[in-house]
């Protein structure tokens, strides 16, 4: 757990440290730029966001296999095979996903509303 943990804090400690969350902003802003102004910055959000989940899910998937399924085999306590194993994983990370967007995009339209 806290290997996974530092992990994710490296992740995202690096984007701000490299200037690669700057970059990356830049590169969704600029991937968006031809959609309608109502819709551009919102897909930029969107883009983002989803970048930044997938690398962090990317960086702490090993802690999670180690945790959720190899150390669950080796006492026992599951005979769930890696295939559904890994659907279930994903099932999590998509609603994850789709969670954590939508409260940037509420974060953002609340912060365009109070003039921010």
């Amino acid at each position: 757990m806290i290997g996974s943990a530092l992990a994710g804090a490296a992740w995202l400690s690096g984007l701000v440290v490299t200037g690669g969350g700057a970059a990356l902003a830049h590169a969704a802003g600029s991937a968006t730029a031809a959609l309608p102004p109502a819709v551009g910055p919102l897909a930029a959000i969107v883009m983002f966001v989803g970048v930044v989940a997938a690398g962090y899910e990317a960086v702490t998937f090993p802690f999670a296999l180690f945790r959720g399924f190899l150390l669950d085999r080796k006492y026992g306590l599951s005979s769930e095979p890696l295939r559904a194993w890994i659907a279930d994983h994903l099932k999590a990370f998509a609603v994850s996903a789709l969670l954590i967007v939508g409260a940037a995009l509420v974060v953002s339209l609340a912060a365009a509303r109070a003039g921010a």
